[in-house]
């Protein structure tokens, strides 16, 4: 419904003059085909959004990841959305934690995941402190650029590409 929300605020006010999303659709655009199916592909150009994932993330296994999706469910890499990547994480490190402790005692896997160990995903590397959280997450920032989603920031990390600094004009 974000999406619908976005596409009403655009054409309710002509066209959008910066490149970032409305107020309170900083997650919208991250959902591939599922937002640029409302708002339309070119609409999407230019929007931004930060997140830890996206479909053109250089690793091995979420490049297996995204094509074995595609292969499944059509469409192309931009249209993978970052939950799919988070729920397939989840799933990869559960893996790996009932293997390491034998079975799928809670007080065993949660103890595990808090021991510092770090643990491989298809959002790179993930490494729980005591209270649970990943130090290890990278954090980035996406935009839509030419039909595409891709990686602006941080500039100087691998796969980055130039922010394209104005919004195109909305079209209906």
């Amino acid at each position: 419904m974000l999406a619908a929300s976005v596409l009403a605020a655009c054409t309710s006010s002509g066209s959008p003059t910066t490149s970032t999303t409305p107020t309170g659709s900083s997650s919208g655009p991250d959902q591939g085909a599922a937002f640029t199916s409302v708002v339309g592909t070119g609409n999407a150009d230019g929007m931004m959004v930060p997140n830890g994932w996206y479909p053109g993330y250089r690793d091995a296994a979420s490049e297996r990841m995204v094509k074995e999706y595609v292969d499944q469910y059509g469409g192309n890499a931009s249209g993978v959305n970052a939950d799919v990547a988070e729920a397939y994480s989840v799933g990869q490190v559960m893996e790996q934690a009932i293997a390491a402790t034998g079975g799928t005692d809670n007080a065993k896997i949660i103890a595990y995941l808090h021991s510092g160990v770090t643990l491989t995903s298809v959002q790179g590397p993930v490494r729980f402190d005591a209270l649970g959280e990943n130090g290890s997450a990278s954090a980035f920032v996406f935009q839509w650029q030419h039909g595409s989603f891709v990686q602006v920031l941080p500039a100087n990390a691998a796969g980055s590409v130039p922010i394209l600094a104005a919004k195109p004009p909305w079209s209906s």
